[in-house]
């Protein structure tokens, strides 16, 4: 095993069971590279990162100089030639203005049209997959398997069912190598997690997700109203659908139930992996 991936909605204790999952691996002996969602570096997903064509990057050039010449930026020959620029990162390396990180945040992979969208994750499981298998870690990462293409596809463009099954499809079989685990933290209320987790964030947070869930392809399809109502409803639907994709892979994967009011996550996590696993070794 060289890849675990933690899923489940927001605040239901995904970066809490990395840090377990991590401790319980070291403590076997094995060496670990742990990666959070928001993690700038993230191997296997995208932070704050523009995809820009050769054209758009000549007039992007010619109003901010900065974006001239720039060797760190991945070059991507796909289907769409373009470059890949980590634009905070390079910001707060001072590298860039805060005008033309602006601009270049919407040209962000997550505002790419779906096809494409798909088209550079898979690239980057890709290489992903081949940096790990090179190395002697265990990689333990979270959002990226389910949560946030399902953000991206089902909140943000509402497609169906069976394009997003497709595309956890075509991942899975990119990782498959690696001997992937997924666990998948369930709430016994989704409703109870998200009251719960609205308190701990930032109102800034929650007015986001609201905005993100509620009045974007599969808000406006539903009728979803903003607010606690509408998060709650989308993340419900979401689960149902996170569900249906569990039962259709092919890799190891166990459902951990988790409850605010029972925040025993690293109890039920070892009890549940020995049950499914005997060990996370292997």
């Amino acid at each position: 095993m060289k890849l675990i991936l933690v899923e489940g909605i927001p605040g239901s204790g995904k970066t809490t069971a990395c840090g377990y999952i991590e401790k319980q691996l070291e403590d076997q002996g094995n060496r670990t590279k742990v990666y959070l969602e928001g993690d700038l570096d993230h191997p296997a997903d995208f932070e704050a990162t523009a995809f820009v064509s050769a054209d758009q990057l000549g007039g992007l050039s010619i109003k901010f100089p900065e974006l001239k010449e720039k060797k760190s930026f991945q070059q991507y020959k796909g289907t769409q030639a373009g470059v890949l620029i980590p634009y905070y990162k390079l910001s707060h390396a001072g590298e860039l203005t805060s005008e033309c990180t602006a601009e270049l945040s919407k040209y962000d992979v997550y505002e790419m049209p779906p096809e494409l969208y798909k088209e550079l994750i898979l690239n980057r499981w890709s290489t992903f997959v081949e940096k790990v298998r090179a190395e002697d870690f265990i990689v333990v990462t979270d959002c990226c398997f389910m949560q946030n293409p399902l953000t991206m596809l089902m909140a943000k463009y509402n497609e169906s069912c069976h394009s997003i099954k497709k595309f956890i499809s075509e991942i899975e079989e990119v990782i498959r190598e690696l001997n992937p685990l997924v666990i998948y933290l369930e709430p016994v209320s989704i409703k109870e997690v998200i009251e719960n987790v609205k308190m701990q964030r930032s109102p800034e947070w929650f007015k986001h997700v609201s905005s993100y869930y509620t009045k974007q392809e599969y808000g406006k399809a539903h009728s979803l109203p903003e607010g606690l109502e509408g998060v709650v409803q989308l993340l419900e639907d979401r689960a149902g659908l996170e569900k249906q994709l569990l039962s259709l892979l092919k890799i190891k994967h166990a459902v951990i139930p988790v409850s605010v009011q029972d925040r025993r996550t690293e109890e039920m996590l070892a009890e549940s992996l020995i049950a499914a696993f005997g060990s996370l070794e292997g």
